[in-house]
């Protein structure tokens, strides 16, 4: 009789081991923190325009353009990707940001869009 409640016992605990290891992977591999950080400055001549911006498939912003203004954003996933979707036309303009971070500038020329990194 003491033998089944030991193996009992025993077969309970590695399963409990089993599990606590498996939950410390799961949270291990979702928590990754990035350290980055992205600051989009949008240039004086977009005053004006109705813009939105997305990076990923995340909305940042959305709403006409009143003021020269600045973004500061958190990276949270890899290979990030930058759109600026313009109004009314609708006009996609995709952009590629650094692995690293950085300072950005977000100015219009004519009818196309165009994103320079800064230099620190």
């Amino acid at each position: 009789m003491r033998g089944n409640f030991l193996l009992a016992f025993l077969v309970i605990l590695v399963v409990i081991i089993f599990t606590f290891m498996s939950l410390n992977l799961y949270n291990k591999q979702r928590g990754h923190k990035y350290v980055e950080e992205y600051v989009i400055t949008m240039a004086p001549e977009l005053v004006g325009d109705s813009i939105a911006i997305y990076l990923n498939d995340s909305l940042l912003i959305q709403r006409y353009i009143v003021q020269k203004d600045t973004l500061h954003i958190a990276k949270w996933e890899s290979n990030p990707s930058l759109l600026v979707v313009e109004y009314p036309s609708e006009l996609v303009h995709p952009f590629t940001l650094d692995e690293n971070g950085g300072q950005y500038i977000l100015s219009r020329k004519k009818s196309e869009f165009t994103l320079n990194k800064q230099d620190n």
